[in-house]
C-alpha cells in the first residue's frame, strides 16, 4: 500500500472528526450562532487551518473553539511535515 494513500486517509478522516467535534463545541459553548452553523463551514474552515492556509473568512469565537482549533493547527503541522 501506499504510503501517501494511507497518510490522505488519516488526513481526510482526522479533518472529519476534528470539524464534527468543533460544530458540537462552538455551538454549545456560544450563546448565538455563529458563522459555524453550517457542517460545511466547519469542515472547510478545519480543511483550511489544518492544511495550513488559514484564509481567516471563519474563526472561532469562544475558548474552547480556540482551544480545539490549536490542536489541529498542531496535528496539521505534524501529519504534514510526515510528506516532507
Amino acid at each position: 500500500i501506499n504510503s501517501f494513500l494511507v497518510l490522505g486517509i488519516i488526513f481526510s478522516i482526522t479533518i472529519y472528526i476534528s470539524a464534527l467535534i468543533f460544530k458540537v463545541l462552538e455551538n454549545l459553548d456560544s450563546n448565538e450562532k455563529y458563522n459555524f452553523g453550517n457542517f460545511y463551514n466547519c469542515l472547510w474552515f478545519i480543511f483550511s487551518t489544518t492544511s495550513g492556509i488559514g484564509y481567516g473568512d471563519f474563526f472561532p469565537k469562544t475558548l474552547v473553539g480556540k482551544i480545539v482549533i490549536v490542536i489541529c493547527c498542531l496535528i496539521g503541522a505534524f501529519l504534514l511535515s510526515l510528506v516532507t
